[in-house]
């Protein structure tokens, strides 16, 4: 049986509790260390996990989300270009296709195309 429940707070829809408790758990043992406590193993420590409930109805879980001057190599900007693509053809109502912008443009450093992929997430 668990001796601490630990709750997340807001902005962790795309974590889990497996990827929550991972994360917390060395630090709850440092923590409780410095203060002359120490706990068996990890099954001392459950993280419920509640922040699915405040995704959209049918987002797909994702370990982090991305913003435009995260994409860096050409390679990533290829493979946000194929997702999209995809992505478009699976879901036309849902998704813009590239035929929608004008690729061409630019707005400041990052492509246009990589700030429309990303806002269709």
């Amino acid at each position: 049986m668990a001796r601490i429940v630990a709750v997340h707070g807001v902005g962790q829809q795309f974590r889990g509790n497996a990827i929550i408790h991972n994360e917390w758990w060395p630090a709850l043992l440092s923590g409780l260390h410095l203060a002359g406590h120490n706990l068996q193993d990890s099954s001392e420590l459950v993280c419920p996990f509640y922040g699915h409930l405040f995704r959209k109805s049918g987002t797909l879980a994702l370990a982090e989300t991305f913003q435009p001057q995260d994409l860096t190599t050409d390679e990533e900007l290829a493979l946000l270009e194929l997702l999209w693509r995809a992505a478009a053809e699976a879901e036309p109502g849902k998704v813009p296709s590239q035929k929608d912008y004008d690729l061409g443009e630019s707005l400041g450093r990052t492509p246009q195309i990589v700030q429309r992929a990303l806002s269709a997430r």
